[in-house]
């Protein structure tokens, strides 16, 4: 667990701000959306450390928030080190940004509030969209949407600037 910190360390550490662009050509399912994409590989290299991959590869659909490698910087190095060690307690974290069974588009987001539940077992999100802001919360955090649509053929990704 220990070289899978580091891993996560080293691929926050080298990127920069810019907002990605799926370099994704074939088989554009929502891992290979985020492999192909420059400012992910904290949470693609968070996805494989949690064994999800196979659950990302899956029929869906599922909408995904994304949280940025600039979300993965401001973590401490200690909070790193600790969810990657404990392999269950980052599925969940993970899992929160996840709704299955729907790819939900920014424009099908109802005024106000929703609630739906996430893939986390027990766990929902609250979806607040008030005057073209949609913020998020879950028992684990909150966020707010700051890129919307990355379509995938099982999903759609939102960008968003927190962990969940």
């Amino acid at each position: 667990m220990k070289i899978i910190a580091l891993f996560l360390i080293i691929a926050i550490g080298s990127s920069t701000h810019a907002m990605p662009v799926s370099t994704c050509t074939e088989d554009c399912n929502l891992v290979n959306v985020l492999v192909g994409m420059e400012k992910f590989s904290g949470l693609v290299a968070s996805v494989k450390a949690a064994g999800l991959v196979d659950t990302l590869l899956g029929e869906g659909p599922f909408t995904v928030f994304a949280p940025s490698d600039h979300v993965f910087k401001k973590l401490p190095i200690a909070t790193l080190i600790s969810a990657a060690s404990n392999k269950e307690a980052l599925k969940t974290l993970l899992l929160r940004h996840v709704i299955p069974g729907q790819k939900i588009m920014a424009g099908e987001i109802p005024s106000g509030t929703t609630t739906l539940p996430t893939a986390a077992p027990g766990e929902s999100i609250t979806i607040i969209n008030e005057k073209g802001s949609v913020k998020l919360m879950t028992s684990g955090g909150s966020a707010t949407v700051v890129s919307t649509d990355i379509e995938a053929t099982n999903g759609v990704i939102h960008i968003i600037n927190g962990l969940l």
